[in-house]
């Protein structure tokens, strides 16, 4: 067993990700890439959060926590901070959650540090969770196509599949104060030349039957292609597991 505590846990919560996907798709508790990033979010914060209260440090995500003792385990802080919000996000893995948070605190010292540890970690889970509490995730995700050209409209093979969170753009962000500087630019014109090439290419290159798209494309849509795939979960996992590798590559934890 991996006993660095972070990546511990943020194994955990990618396998999360992926169980969350797995199986009866009435049983998924943070549904799609929107909700699975906000969740991956909250736990790592937690996790962060933990460890500095304790180490001092980096800045804290949360402003004005309460000073924790120096000699208060930060393996045991990061254990309960991720567990408490792990169990908040996925209720339907809470069992799971157990066993790995008992595994993983039998591989630590028992005593006040530990102890100390647990009671900090639990106290930043629930203050993360409630950060977020109203952040938007859970308003209403109506959405009803307008019909226009140009707009999106149902797909006529499969014309069941649903809108995923077509509100998130509200969503309270986590870190960046205002989203108006990250939006992406607005699409060309309908009759203009670009939006002609740029439909064009996706008719050639995107056909079942393409002869012009290269093996190399094909490779790199089928890779990108996924998302809530059983046993796999959604983009932000994938995320996850590259950074973890360039972290451990470059003995960043």
């Amino acid at each position: 067993m991996n006993t660095d505590a972070i990546l511990f846990w943020n194994n955990v919560a990618l396998n999360a990700v992926a169980n969350d996907h797995t199986g009866a798709a009435q049983k998924i508790n943070q549904r799609g890439p929107t909700r699975t990033a906000r969740a991956l979010a909250i736990v790592h914060a937690a996790m962060f959060d933990a460890f500095n209260v304790i180490a001092r440090a980096f800045t804290p995500y949360l402003k004005n926590l309460p000073p924790a003792s120096g000699t208060a385990s930060k393996e045991a802080a990061i254990a309960q901070a991720a567990f408490t919000t792990l169990v908040a996000l996925y209720p339907g893995q809470t069992n799971t959650f157990y066993t790995e948070l008992n595994n993983f605190l039998n591989t630590l010292p028992t005593g006040s540090p530990c102890n100390e540890g647990i009671a900090i970690g639990t106290d930043i889970g629930k203050r993360i969770l409630a950060a977020r509490n109203n952040d938007g995730s859970d308003a209403p995700m109506t959405y009803q196509p307008g019909g226009l050209p140009g707009l999106h409209d149902l797909d006529p093979l499969n014309p069941d599949q649903g809108f995923l969170t077509p509100r998130w753009g509200l969503v309270k962000p986590f870190v960046v104060p205002n989203i108006i500087d990250f939006r992406s630019p607005a699409p060309p014109e309908l009759m203009s030349a670009a939006y002609a090439d740029s439909f064009n290419d996706v008719k050639s290159n995107g056909a079942k039957n393409s002869t012009t798209r290269t093996p190399d494309q094909t490779e790199i849509g089928i890779f990108w292609a996924y998302d809530g795939a059983q046993k796999i979960g959604t983009p932000p996992r994938l995320y996850n597991q590259n950074i973890r590798e360039v972290a451990m590559l470059q003995k960043i934890i």
